[in-house]
């Protein structure tokens, strides 16, 4: 398992957006241990909201795509609009989904996992996506 002593990415922020609770509270565990400060949203319509608000930050959004009231591809579209520095890591459990709205989120999508994922493969990917927005390579 990675640390956050080898992470980059140190004291950035990522905002988590599963409608799934168990779901949010491994993801978070798992990036507050490489170093991460964690913010979560329950579905895409949650997320945009707390994106418009201009005290919150975020470096990079780890969205899932099935998700009621709004989902990530559409989520996808609203960020892109309004935070374009902003990267975007997919998660869903359909690969096809996933492919998609990969191709269709261009450049911002930094990276795709299908579920159930790898920890460490997770953890490392979302780390080499906030190195990527650097444009520093990973070690």
């Amino acid at each position: 398992m990675l640390t956050a002593v080898e992470s980059p990415a140190y004291q950035s922020e990522v905002l988590v957006v599963d409608d799934d609770q168990s779901i949010r509270s491994i993801m978070t565990a798992l990036l507050k241990r490489v170093g991460l400060k964690v913010n979560l949203a329950i579905d895409g319509l949650d997320a945009v909201e707390w994106l418009m608000r201009p005290e919150n930050h975020a470096d990079l959004v780890i969205l899932d795509l099935a998700m009621p009231r709004m989902s990530g591809a559409e989520a996808l579209e609203h960020i892109r609009s309004m935070r374009p520095e902003l990267g975007i890591v997919l998660c869903s459990g359909s690969k096809t989904d996933l492919a998609t709205t990969q191709e269709q989120g261009g450049e911002a999508v930094l990276s795709a996992f299908s579920k159930p994922f790898d920890i460490d493969e997770f953890c490392r990917g979302i780390l080499v996506a906030l190195s990527r927005m650097r444009g520093r390579p990973f070690p």
